[in-house]
This record gives C-alpha cells, structure tokens and sequence, in this order.
C-alpha cells in the first residue's frame, strides 16, 4: 500500500508540475503578443528585424543625449 501512495504521490507532482510550466507558458505568450500589439500601436520602429524607410528618421524617436 505505500507503494502505491508513494507513486500516486509522485504521479500527481509530476502533473503538478507540468501544469504549473503550461500555465506560465501561456501566460508568457500572452503577454508577448500583448506587447507586440502595443507596440505596433505606438508605431515603435524596435518592432521589425529589417528596418522600414518610413521609420528611420522619425523625429520623434531622436532623443537628443
């Protein structure tokens, strides 16, 4: 019998465990397609790996150091 417990035990950790991971990974993908999203909105150039000829000189976004 304490076999069984012991294994049942381990059993529902594991589950545990990988739901607590699949829940976080979802809640990271969220939030980065939230911040996509809000980015895009803001028009930040920061978005693209190739940089767009309409965002490369906007006044906006030159802060002066």
């Amino acid at each position: 019998m304490e076999i069984l417990t012991g294994t049942a035990g381990m059993i529902a950790g594991l589950a545990t465990a990988v739901l607590i991971f699949a829940g976080a990974w979802l809640l990271v993908a969220r939030a980065r397609r939230s911040n996509r999203k809000l980015r895009e909105a803001r028009g930040d150039p920061h978005i693209a790996s190739v940089p767009h000829p309409a965002r490369d000189h906007d006044q906006r976004r030159d802060i002066p150091q």
